[in-house]
């Protein structure tokens, strides 16, 4: 989805839900959609999910962060929260589907028997592959950075 169009459809909820002094914004997060930020009073949205999210999937991550806002910090995922999230229009779904996009890794890593291993960021030490290792063989894993 559209990152400006996102942002306008947040704030615009969030006026209309009296969330004054709380900011929206985008973060680097790779794996999860969204946060809400009690003590800085800030919602944020992964910037990578949201481009590869639908429109519906998208907007539905900005409401659950705003229904977690108005909810409050002890109402977690349950029922207050989820009345909330469904006023709001949203689905009240703690997580995304496992058909919904996710970021490729960054790094492809690959060991001497064959086995692949995946990461977003390089490890700092060398890891060795578990099952080279146990099997008495060196393991080491030989890493690459994917392309564009």
């Amino acid at each position: 989805m559209d990152l400006n169009e996102l942002r306008d459809f947040a704030l615009t909820l969030m006026r209309e839900h009296d969330l004054q002094g709380w900011t929206f914004g985008y973060d680097r997060a790779t794996r999860r959609a969204g946060l809400c930020n009690y003590t800085h009073h800030k919602i944020t949205v992964s910037r990578h999910l949201m481009r590869l999210y639908l429109e519906a999937e998208a907007k539905d991550t900005v409401i659950h962060e705003v229904a977690h806002a108005i909810a409050g910090p002890l109402a977690g995922h349950g029922p207050i929260w989820k009345h909330v999230a469904r006023s709001l229009g949203g689905t009240a779904s703690v997580s995304v589907g496992r058909d919904a996009p996710r970021v490729p890794p960054k790094y492809r890593g690959v060991c001497a028997c064959g086995r692949e291993f995946h990461r977003m960021r390089l490890p700092r030490e060398g890891l060795l592959c578990k099952a080279c290792a146990l099997a008495g063989m060196p393991g080491e894993i030989m890493w690459f950075k994917r392309a564009g």
